[in-house]
């Protein structure tokens, strides 16, 4: 059973000390024969490119990415569907002054990095599981049970007796009313089982075919569960498949 959790986003890089690396690309810091130039110009004739750690980004910047993680993790790589139970870990990297210009660039650069990464993390599709509850005639329900778990690929929680929707009073009028549990409906069962959600289409007309209109059933969602590798594929060969 899978419990769907949220996406979670963390950046290791906050906690780091900051590393700074200065690259000269051209000009120079000295000029042959002559003082230092002041700082004026040497900003308009020497080109430095720095590079600087993610714990020196600006705040605006670290948002621009964190907001473009969450917003990849809306569309997986598997059809389209949202990512569940996600966790992504920036755990650093280098930015320069001259490529890294504004939020944008960190924007693009994190929905290139996860889109990456989810291609790499092998990916699997969910289906919804539904609790079932079936209110069936005792002889059927060998022929329930074998359906459940076999084709539509389900599983049995439970079987129950079905307590006598009619009782005729004058019988239980002399007993205590700690025996009225005793008061079931010997001919019927209630089968609780779990089912996926796409095996349910059509599931009542099955029903009351096999039961000849005498059983019912409700159904509630339950949990998710991963898909197997082969319908998988079919899956992703055909989007209509289901």
């Amino acid at each position: 059973m899978l419990s769907l959790g949220e996406n979670q986003i963390f950046f290791d890089f906050e906690d780091l000390e900051p590393v700074t690396e200065r690259v000269k690309l051209e000009g120079s810091e000295y000029e042959k024969s002559k003082k230092r130039r002041n700082k004026e110009e040497l900003t308009a004739t020497a080109n430095m490119e720095v590079y600087r750690s993610l714990e020196c980004l600006p705040i605006e910047s670290k948002l621009a990415m964190r907001e473009a993680i969450s917003d990849a993790l809306l569309s997986g790589q598997l059809l389209g569907y949202p990512m569940v139970n996600t966790r992504v870990r920036v755990l650093d990297g280098r930015w320069s002054n001259l490529r890294s210009r504004g939020p944008l660039v960190f924007q693009q650069s994190a929905v290139q990095m996860v889109k990456e990464l989810i291609q790499e993390s092998k990916p699997c599709l969910l289906e919804p599981f539904m609790k079932v509850e079936l209110d069936v005639p005792d002889h059927i329900i060998g022929d329930l049970l074998s359906d459940i778990t076999g084709k539509r690929g389900g599983r049995i929680l439970g079987i129950r007796s079905v307590k006598a929707r009619f009782v005729d009073n004058s019988e239980v009028s002399g007993q205590d009313t700690g025996d009225q549990h005793q008061d079931v409906d010997q001919s019927r069962k209630a089968i609780f089982a779990l089912l996926p959600l796409s095996e349910m289409v059509g599931y009542n007309t099955y029903l009351r075919s096999v039961s000849k209109g005498e059983a019912q059933f409700t159904m509630s969602f339950s949990h998710y569960e991963q898909i197997g590798g082969a319908q998988q594929a079919k899956i992703l060969d055909d989007p209509f498949y289901y």
